[in-house]
């Protein structure tokens, strides 16, 4: 068959088809590639496209390269240089893809829907990061097995390449395809695409080929012209006969060329556009099951091609959502947003028992609620402290450990804590016992020196003489609250001698010895006690009269005008002379009684001296004799007849000297110095009684 061919102007001649075909195949050309820097452009030049922008659930953070190439199914990953380590961070901020994150890697487009097996017409990346210390390179295998090496630019730009002979393959790593695990490199929003003319229609900008290879080359053998100037109207028709079934109308129900489907329509499997239907490839298909389709993930739609609604288990960043868990889940809460305590919003399936966005009266800042004795110190509840209980700087009810606050610290060192002093607890919250050093009058304590003190007695009473508290610090030496049989009342031992008179143990005096009124033996001097005291003038004291002691306490002796019949004395009448009544021996000489009557005659009975009757007339005579014990003193009658009782003690008659001597006068007494011979005889008397009794 042969044609008409267009030849440039310049050629304006007419050749055999044949020879058109060699000058095609003689003008073969190298791969001759297109760079990219930017989205806009490289979008404007795909005719399809897929984008994975890593935001699928069906990634994890990290994965082999057989499960990461699984996920979209357009695109093989190969790690050279960590091996299956494939990292995908798709948090809502900044989703992205890397090989370890400082590794090389390959990715092959050889099985993608917008490609064949020789690869996709253009390939587009998004570098996220790229550490220059260690530059990557792009290493390109063509589909005509052609290669280039790139140099990739700076982190946070676009980088591109497209050919008509397709991109099989793009090696990220070191220069000329050599692996890596340095540096830093990681990718985002990969999309390849298919690039030029529609072979099935005329190019809109005029450019030349169209984007089937094999009816590229088809038509392009019998048309040079479509491969080297333009794909025009006449390229599109000579490909609907050139190439089969790839120019068959989408919608007529056979799947031909291009399509890769064709139901007559929408269906569950098929999109109106005759591609497969999946959601993300931006066709709404009400029939699959979407409710919309915008390539991905948008403020109004999900990855899964859902309506956004919180709760329904699908995560959609692009609409604020951190997660999306159908519900409260221990990692999101209700409201999809990250469970965390302190968010405000309540997830008990987090383990939150509140959340008031921080510590409240009501709830603890770990989103418990506020417990005494939890552990978590909650101000606004009150605690002033919460050390998980008892401790030595907190109390148990969450107040500071302070003695005195009336809350027993036993870690704190507090034996108890009435809030101050009591009956049972000191100040310094120790328990109350005498001698622990804390004076605790509340207790019952006048005072508490930790022990017997000089002002304090071991029973922490003050230190008192008669207290009934020996206290040999103060230098007591007993004390039976008073005087006793063992103790005197100034808290010394009872002691005869010490010169404090104890009557209980039988002291009737202590003079601190021998006195005039008080014995040794500490009773009361008395002559005939038995006890002899020379200070109170006693010789000798026998309870008595004895053979060596007179009654009256002095030794016993004749002359000593004392009557001692138990020395054998008959008379004692203060002299030891010969004559007078009583011998020198005491005693009695012949001639008187017993008792030293008077030697001139009368009654013999008592010592009485009856004077005789006066032998000049007549008168009667006056008994003037005293019965006394001791000397006899007579007394003689006037003589001379003188009245009865007429004394003359001028010229005469009875007179007694110191000593109890009985002197008689001359006959010519007269009565009145018998009246003072009565007198003198009762003095002797008085005297001698008193004697006696001393």
């Amino acid at each position: 068959m042969r044609r008409t061919i267009r030849i440039p102007t310049t050629l304006s001649l007419t050749v055999p088809f044949g020879a058109i075909a060699l000058l095609a195949a003689s003008d073969a050309r190298a791969a001759t590639p297109t760079f990219y820097a930017d989205l806009v452009s490289f979008q404007a030049a795909a005719t399809a496209s897929v984008t994975d922008d890593y935001s699928n659930p069906g990634y994890v953070f990290s994965q082999s390269d057989v499960v990461m190439s699984g996920v979209l199914g357009e695109t093989d990953y190969t790690t050279t240089g960590h091996i299956n380590n494939n990292l995908v961070f798709n948090g809502p901020a900044d989703p992205r893809y890397c090989a370890g994150c400082n590794g090389s890697f390959l990715l092959s487009f050889q099985t993608t829907s917008v490609g064949d097996a020789t690869g996709v017409g253009g390939v587009l990346v998004f570098i996220e990061s790229h550490s220059m210390a260690t530059p990557y390179f792009a290493f390109i295998t063509y589909g005509d097995g052609t290669t280039d090496n790139i140099a990739l630019p700076i982190q946070g730009n676009y980088w591109g390449v497209s050919a008509p002979e397709r991109i099989e393959s793009i090696h990220f790593g070191l220069s000329n395809g050599g692996t890596t695990t340095g540096g830093s490199f990681s990718i985002d929003d990969l999309m390849i695409a298919t690039i030029g003319n529609d072979c099935c229609a005329a190019s809109p900008d005029g450019t030349p080929g169209c984007n089937d290879p094999a009816c590229e080359a088809a038509v392009c053998a019998i048309d040079p012209f479509c491969c080297n100037t333009a794909w025009d109207g006449i390229c599109a028709g000579e490909s609907v006969t050139e190439c089969g079934a790839l120019c068959n109308t989408c919608g007529d129900g056979v799947a031909a060329g291009s399509e890769q489907c064709d139901d007559g329509g929408e269906s569950a499997v098929c999109d109106a556009d005759c591609t497969f239907a999946m959601c993300g490839d931006s066709l709404v298909n009400a029939t699959a099951g979407e409710a919309c389709d915008d390539g991905g993930e948008t403020a109004t739609c999900d990855a899964d091609c859902t309506f956004p609604s919180c709760g329904d288990g699908v995560t959609n960043m692009a609409a604020g959502e951190q997660c999306d868990d159908a519900g409260a889940s221990a990692t999101c809460d209700a409201d999809c947003t990250l469970a965390q305590c302190g968010d405000g919003v309540l997830n008990a399936a987090a383990g939150e028992q509140c959340d008031d966005a921080g510590a409240s009266a009501t709830c603890d800042v770990d989103c418990t609620f506020p417990s005494c004795g939890d552990g978590v110190l909650n101000a606004l509840a009150g605690e002033q402290c919460d050390d998980g209980g008892e401790s030595a700087t907190c109390d148990v009810d969450c107040t500071p450990a302070t003695c005195g606050d009336g809350v027993a610290n036993a870690t704190a060192g507090e034996n108890c804590d009435d809030g101050g002093r009591s009956a049972t607890c000191n100040i310094d919250c120790t328990a109350v016992s005498c001698g622990d050093g804390v004076l605790n009058v509340t207790a019952g304590e006048q005072c508490d020196d930790a022990g017997e003190s000089a002002t304090c007695d071991a029973d922490c009473t003050n230190a008192m003489c008669g207290d009934g508290v020996a206290n040999v610090t103060a230098g007591e030496e007993c004390d039976d609250a008073g005087e006793s049989a063992t103790c005197d009342d100034d808290c010394t031992a009872a002691m005869c001698g010490d010169g404090v008179t104890n009557a209980t143990a039988g002291e009737g005096c202590d003079d601190m010895g021998e006195s005039a009124t008080c014995n040794a033996d500490c009773t009361t001097a008395g002559c005939g006690d038995g006890v002899i005291n020379a200070a109170a003038g006693e010789d000798c004291d026998d309870m008595g009269e004895s053979a060596a002691c007179d009654d009256d306490c002095t030794a016993a002796e004749c002359g000593d005008g004392l009557l001692n019949e138990t020395a054998g004395e008959e008379c004692d009448d203060g002299n030891t002379d010969d004559g007078d009544g009583c011998a020198a021996d005491c005693i009695v000489e012949s001639g008187t009684d017993s008792t030293g009557g008077d030697s001139t005659g009368g009654d013999s009975t008592g010592g009485d001296s009856t004077g005789g009757a006066d032998t000049s007339g007549g008168g009667t005579g006056i008994d003037t004799s005293v019965d006394v014990t001791g000397p006899v003193i007579t007394t003689a009658n006037d003589s001379s007849g003188g009245t009865e009782g007429d004394t003359d003690t001028d010229s005469g008659g009875s007179a007694v000297d110191p000593e109890g001597c009985s002197c008689t006068t001359d006959s010519e007494g007269s009565g009145r110095g018998a009246v003072w011979s009565v007198l003198a005889l009762f003095g002797l008397g008085a005297l001698r009684r008193r004697r006696r009794r001393a």
